[in-house]
């Protein structure tokens, strides 16, 4: 038939074909026996045996070795060992699989391989390969699917059997083919999930884990794997590395500006809390010092939204858990230099902080912060003794209220040394412009739909001055100099304190913020 076409003399040809599908197609085109025919044309057949698992594996393993530098990747080999053998092996049948698995993989891994975690995004990518429709499940499945074990919550043995049974039943409806291979890979990749269907996956690592992995478990990773794209990257790794180890003071402060203004500061501590154990520790007190800067900053008061956390407490919470991973020698070091060197901007930062930890040691009321006992208990004292007296230093050089959190300064000066506080706050309240800043540290507030406002308890303020004496001094604010010049919300509790006084009602008479702000101008009128 081929020398038929080409006529050729003294030639051999060597014909490679599907033995089932010539013959097949011989006998529908020719309608003959194919077999027969086939006998005919061809003087001696070989047939090619089917490659060897063990060989294809060779060929995938080496390929995939020069994709990843395998010896330069820190490898978990329990984990891959788990994503290979038991969920991606039954796929790598023979060269075409590797070759079609692994030209996906490599360029998939190129574009994001900094950013993702290499044995995740090879088990994603034989999903979309041979089971498209379970890729777009998990696509579409991804705040049920990611999280930490930690997480999950309470199940009971039953709840899980039952979740397994509607998932392989559910899997059998979108991967008729192996829907137990399906439930086990997707238990693999996520622990959460495997834990709700009562799986096997010993993995359970912390959300900041699985973030520092960059495991597609994580609720901030997972869509990398999907888009593909740095763009969607806000902070890379190489970023975040580059804070840890290399920025200096300036840069770090600058950055963290930045991020606050960009509204990122929130993505950046979540990622920097997976590699508080790698900072260095002589850059320890360089980040605690950058962590209270950007607490205090103008730009984290600009931050008000009533669903997001306030920067603030991001960062604050960054700062326990770097203690929190500090011995205790080393955190008092480290706190008497970061009370030497407070001013008014931060030192109720830190008032705050050795508030906790007297909590936490049972010298302030009931140990609510257990696990916040930075220091020895023996060591508390010289905290106290060191942080007393720069209290003191800065009310000396200057007025405690012109910090607007101010109120874990007064309550551990008050608790330190109480006679002194005493005389330092009957001085101040002596000037009018000090009233409102200290009823801002005892007015309660209400909300109740769109309404909010304030209440007042003459107990709660009258230990340094009586009511008469508060409204005397408040009343001769209203249409000064003084009072323009008052922050937006001491003019508004110093009017609040005014209508409540006039309630002619019980102590706990709340003021409405919408006719105290409607107020305002007319005390501001000179």
């Amino acid at each position: 038939m081929v020398n038929s076409l080409t006529g050729f003399p003294n030639m051999i040809y060597l014909l490679s074909f599907d033995r089932e599908i010539v013959v097949r197609a011989l006998q529908e085109e020719q309608k003959c026996d194919g077999k027969e025919y086939l006998e005919k044309i061809i003087q001696v057949p070989f047939d090619i045996p089917e490659a060897d698992k063990t060989l294809v594996n060779a060929v995938f393993f080496e390929r995939l070795t020069n994709i990843i530098f395998a010896e330069q990747y820190n490898l978990d080999h329990e984990y891959w060992r788990m994503v290979f053998q038991t969920r991606i092996f039954p796929y790598i049948v023979n060269i075409r699989d590797v070759n079609r698995v692994l030209n996906a993989f490599e360029f998939k891994y190129n574009l994001m391989k900094d950013e993702i975690d290499a044995f995740d995004l090879l088990a994603i990518t034989v999903l979309q390969i041979y089971a498209p429709e379970i890729f777009g499940w998990i696509h579409d499945n991804t705040d049920y699917l990611t999280g930490s074990i930690q997480t999950a919550g309470g199940i009971t043995g039953v709840e899980q059997s039952k979740n397994r049974e509607n998932y392989k039943k559910l899997f059998g409806e979108i991967y008729p083919e192996a829907p137990g291979r399906m439930l086990n890979i997707i238990q693999t990749l996520f622990p959460v999930f495997s834990w709700k269907t009562g799986g096997h996956n010993r993995y359970s690592d912390s959300n900041e884990e699985l973030r520092k992995k960059d495991r597609i478990a994580s609720a901030e990773r997972i869509k990398r794997y999907f888009n593909l794209s740095l763009e969607a990257i806000t902070i890379s790794k190489a970023r975040l590395k580059g804070t840890i180890y290399d920025y200096n003071d300036k840069q770090l402060n600058e950055y963290f500006q930045q991020l606050l203004r960009d509204n990122l500061l929130t993505e950046y501590i979540q990622g920097l809390m997976a590699y508080i154990p790698d900072i260095p520790q002589d850059r320890i007190a360089l980040f605690l010092d950058n962590l209270i800067k950007i607490q205090t900053s103008e730009e984290a008061y600009k931050v008000n939204s009533i669903f997001a956390p306030k920067p603030a407490r991001i960062c604050y919470n960054a700062m326990i858990s770097i203690f929190q991973n500090n011995s205790a020698e080393k955190n008092l070091s480290l706190l008497k230099e970061l009370i030497s060197s407070g001013d008014i901007s931060n030192i109720s930062i830190l008032c705050e902080l050795v508030e906790e930890m007297e909590e936490a040691h049972g010298r302030i009321g009931k140990s609510v912060y257990s696990t916040h006992q930075f220091i020895n208990d023996s060591e508390i004292p010289i905290i106290e003794k060191s942080l007393l007296e720069r209290i003191k230093i800065i009310a000396e050089t200057g007025n405690i209220f012109d910090y607007r959190e101010v109120k874990y300064t007064c309550s551990m000066w008050k608790f330190l040394e109480k006679d002194s506080y005493d005389q330092y706050m009957k001085r101040l309240l002596c000037q009018p412009e000090n009233v409102p800043k200290y009823l801002q540290l005892c007015a309660g507030t209400w909300s109740t739909g769109k309404m909010n406002g304030w209440k007042f308890a003459e107990e709660n303020f009258s230990e340094y001055i009586n009511k008469q004496d508060a409204y005397t001094r408040i009343c001769s604010l209203k249409n000064t100099e003084k009072f323009s010049a008052l922050d937006i919300s001491d003019k508004q509790i110093a009017v609040a304190f005014y209508l409540w006084v006039n309630s002619e009602t019980d102590d706990y008479y709340e003021i409405n913020r919408e006719k105290v702000d409607s107020l305002i101008p007319e005390w501001e009128k000179m």
